[in-house]
């Protein structure tokens, strides 16, 4: 049905949440494919500049979570297949992860085994979850690009609610002003990851069996983004040196 109503709809009348349908699905059915393929960009070694730059970023990334989440209690949203679950069983003290992929969760435990037994799991729609308590920590990679503008703030309300008071949230996203954000689109790399732009908003992704998929894909300058955030009564750092859209978050005193 998904494919059906690709581009049934003018790209400004779509609704929002028939895009987080198919972004959904997506994921749900890409996420074997999308574990691969993610796994695989560390592992690259044709010699290609991205590939130096996408572990640096990746690097960035963990050194950032870590530094963090070392002995706290860590929600994870979008944790997905567990490449940074993965770090966050080895440092933090507690680990709550949140995605609303059946299929991604299952492979983030099975990926960890006995050790997954750590991890509390719930499978819910982000942006209909409510949490039951607060966290230390808040972590989310290659979340906030799918974030639809128009709930942007509404998603960081709901942060506020998760979060301690003078807890910290760290993110990791692409970059918009580099222009190579999207590097993994280079020759040799995953299909999963290459997309087509349809506007500042959305992109259509497709898996190794041909089906497309329209997703929420917001490409995010760091000023920009520190920006929206003061206005909602946030004080943000960026990792300036990083490839990557790599930063943490608080609540302004």
């Amino acid at each position: 049905m998904v494919e059906r109503l690709r581009y049934a709809l003018p790209v400004k009348a779509i609704p929002i949440d028939l895009l987080l349908f198919e972004q959904l699905a997506y994921y749900r059915a890409g996420a074997r494919e999308y574990d691969t393929g993610n796994r695989s960009l560390l592992g690259a070694s044709s010699g290609a500049p991205w590939e130096e730059t996408y572990r640096r970023g990746h690097s960035d990334a963990v050194a950032t979570i870590e530094a963090f989440s070392a002995g706290k209690d860590v929600l994870e949203l979008a944790g997905g297949t567990g490449m940074y679950t993965e770090l966050l069983l080895r440092c933090a003290k507690q680990v709550t992860v949140v995605d609303a992929s059946p299929e991604s969760l299952e492979i983030n435990r099975s990926t960890f085994g006995k050790a997954a037994a750590n991890v509390e799991y719930v499978q819910a729609d982000i942006f209909e979850w409510r949490p039951a308590r607060r966290y230390e920590v808040i972590v989310f990679a290659f979340w906030l690009c799918h974030v639809p503008l128009a709930q942007f703030d509404s998603f960081w309300r709901m942060i506020e609610q998760a979060l301690v008071s003078g807890g910290t949230v760290v993110f990791v996203d692409a970059r918009a002003e580099d222009a190579a954000a999207d590097t993994v689109q280079a020759a040799g790399t995953p299909e999963i990851f290459v997309e087509e732009r349809i506007n500042d908003e959305i992109s259509v992704r497709k898996l190794a069996d041909g089906r497309r998929f329209r997703i929420i894909r917001v490409l995010w300058e760091s000023s920009a983004l520190q920006s929206r955030l003061k206005n909602l009564g946030w004080c943000v750092r960026i990792c300036d040196q990083s490839p990557w859209l790599i930063g943490s978050a608080s609540r302004a005193r």
